[in-house]
């Protein structure tokens, strides 16, 4: 336990990092005299882009931070992203602040968040009102009851009370951009006299999720050291080395806002390990044949050096390992019927990567190297060890 405390720790750790990382993707800025500047903005996390704009003319130009007030506004082109700068008040406090442009009409929509909590802002004759949502809460520990703060939609209702056919059914507006944008488009079709349509600065899915999952396939060789403890209970190993084949996949989770070198990686890879011999405890001498596949299970944090071809990667944390398959035979005599042997309940344990990637356009090809450590227990009465070193190749889609 107190192993997977210190893994945990370093994963959190390393997680603070990520802030620190880099996205940037065409769009432009607007200065406040209304001039366009096109280049490559940071495009980060829905609290980050409300506090600042990171712009630079190109890839390897220099970067400027620009905050609200210093710029009218910035937009990114691929992701339907319009952010401008805008004085509002937020639980009675004044703020100057990046908000994201939803619609332009008749009514006007837009969006930030703030502390980890969204807040919708519905601007109509230059008023701004605001409209956001508790976090869910638990209320009783013991039912696990969770309350839902549902005031928003008493509000949408009175705040849109002269039209109420725009909200026939309040009760089923959900708290995201899709409803609300839905709600100021309507209600400029209802009030517009000129014919023109309002302006929707989003693209087709609103509150897309951009944590993007590359899943990955790999083969290679792996070479693994089994310590066989001593059956009569004596502080002595014997080591049996296996050189056998090693397949797997694994899955690399990371979110391009955040970051794009460091994810979250789950792996599973399988690997037989067949040996036969003979072992020397203390004049004790003891016949095996060793056969099962090896079963194992990896979640960790992996680094990727953020280049455009070749990127250098490393990464590390727990594994969780088993055996399936068995068929391992003890001999205490040569002539004597063979016994039964397990290698037991695994344990958990860590490991290491390194490697590097060949970016193929969106895919890439890789090769990896592993080192995995873990203890079984055994029938025996001191502790089997397994320690494993693997190279391999893989192909990331």
């Amino acid at each position: 336990m107190k192993k997977l405390s210190i893994y945990i720790l370093i994963l959190l750790s390393a997680s603070e990092i990520m802030h620190a990382q880099s996205n940037f993707k065409p769009g432009y800025i607007l200065t406040n005299s209304n001039d366009t500047i096109y280049g490559l903005i940071d495009f980060k996390t829905d609290a980050t882009n409300a506090m600042q704009c990171k712009y630079k003319a190109g890839e390897d130009k220099a970067e400027t931070v620009y905050y609200p007030g210093d710029i009218a506004g910035y937009r990114f082109f691929g992701e339907g992203k319009y952010y401008v700068t805008h004085a509002v008040t937020i639980n009675n406090e004044p703020y100057t602040l990046f908000l994201e442009y939803l619609v332009k009409g008749m009514m006007n929509l837009y969006y930030c968040k703030i502390d980890e909590q969204d807040y919708y802002f519905f601007e109509r004759d230059g008023e701004m009102t605001e409209i956001t949502k508790k976090p869910d809460s638990v209320v009783d520990m013991g039912t696990m009851r969770i309350v839902t703060d549902t005031k928003y939609k008493n509000f949408i209702s009175y705040y849109f009370r002269d039209y109420p056919f725009l909200i026939n059914n309040a009760e089923k507006i959900d708290f995201n951009q899709k409803s609300f944008i839905d709600i100021a488009k309507r209600y400029h079709d209802a009030t517009c006299t000129t014919g023109e349509s309002c302006i929707v600065f989003q693209n087709e899915h609103p509150d897309k999720d951009y944590t993007i999952f590359k899943l990955s396939v790999y083969g290679g060789l792996e070479f693994s050291t089994y310590s066989m403890a001593d059956l009569w209970g004596n502080d002595l190993y014997h080591q049996i080395n296996s050189l056998s084949p090693v397949i797997g996949g694994k899955v690399n989770i990371y979110n391009p806002r955040w970051t794009k070198s460091y994810s979250i990686q789950a792996a599973i890879s399988l690997s037989p390990f067949n040996e036969k011999g003979q072992a020397v405890f203390d004049n004790n001498k003891v016949y095996y044949e060793l056969k099962t596949i090896i079963l194992t299970g990896k979640i960790g944090l992996e680094y990727k050096f953020p280049l455009k071809k070749i990127r250098p990667m490393f990464g590390g944390g727990v594994l969780y390992t088993s055996h399936f398959a068995d068929n391992n035979r003890l001999y205490y005599d040569a002539n004597l019927d063979a016994r039964d042997f397990s290698f037991g309940t695994p344990e958990l344990s860590f490991f290491v990567n390194l490697g590097v990637e060949y970016a193929l356009g969106n895919h890439a090809v890789f090769i990896q190297t592993s080192f995995e450590k873990y203890i079984n227990t055994s029938l025996s009465k001191g502790e089997d060890k397994f320690k494993t070193f693997h190279i391999v190749a893989g192909y990331t889609f």
